[in-house]
């Protein structure tokens, strides 16, 4: 209820700019506090906490409790920790990865969560998102130089019974193919435009996002494609790369 942000401290976690925040409540607290990991796209409140180098919001906030006296570790909180840590990283794959993540890892599984039980929550889905990944790893379009790219309409939403946004398990999942270094994914909105998702292996791609209007990490970011012109574009320009 809004009643519930007066004379609250609101902290905005994993969250670049306003768009992004579910609604504006979070406005209305006495003082406003950002933690995020992403290139900084807009500050949202009296102290904005960012930093690139983060493997996650979530390793952000562990060390945050290893310099206050005041936040203690429960074990429910380390355990939605640990779930952020392996899943922005994806278990420890990804590039943001460090000794410190891992030094954050083993501190949240101290507190005796059960890391199997959130490893396995973090890596099942429902039956129809595995279907859509089925249909996704025989649909991408691979180039010969290694760029990936996948459209999914509102049909195709429809067709697996998937709500906007489940479609992003496939994402990931598309980068496991060997003859692929970077791809796209296009989800088409109600609206008619298209959500983009940029991916990386080796190579950066953020630098494409921002000239369309997005922004994210070198390996991993994002922006919205207004029609179809301007998905063929981003296509062009990543098989270009």
């Amino acid at each position: 209820p809004a009643a519930a942000y007066q004379h609250a401290l609101v902290v905005v976690i994993d969250t670049s700019n306003r768009e992004r925040v579910a609604g504006s409540l979070f406005e209305r607290g006495a003082m406003v506090i950002k933690i995020d990991h992403h290139l900084e796209e807009e500050p949202l409140g009296a102290i904005n906490w960012v930093d690139t180098n983060a493997s996650s919001a979530s390793e952000m906030v562990w060390l945050l409790t290893q310099h206050s006296q005041r936040l203690t570790l429960t074990q429910p909180a380390a355990a939605a920790l640990y779930a952020g840590i392996i899943g922005d990283t994806g278990r420890f794959l990804y590039d943001l990865t460090t000794a410190q993540t891992h030094r954050a890892a083993a501190d949240l599984l101290a507190t005796g969560i059960d890391a199997q039980a959130i490893g396995r929550q973090e890596d099942q889905f429902p039956e129809n998102v595995g279907r859509l990944i089925g249909w996704a790893l025989e649909n991408v379009h691979i180039t010969t130089n290694g760029a990936g790219s996948l459209i999914i309409t509102q049909s195709v939403l429809q067709q697996f019974g998937l709500q906007y946004g489940e479609e992003q398990r496939a994402v990931g999942n598309i980068g496991k193919l060997a003859s692929i270094d970077r791809w796209v994914v296009f989800t088409e909105r109600q609206d008619g435009k298209y959500r983009v998702e940029l991916r990386g292996k080796t190579k950066e791609i953020n630098t494409l996002a921002v000239r369309h209007g997005g922004g994210g990490h070198p390996l991993a970011s994002g922006a919205v494609a207004d029609d179809e012109a301007e998905v063929q574009a981003i296509e062009k320009e990543l098989a270009s790369d």
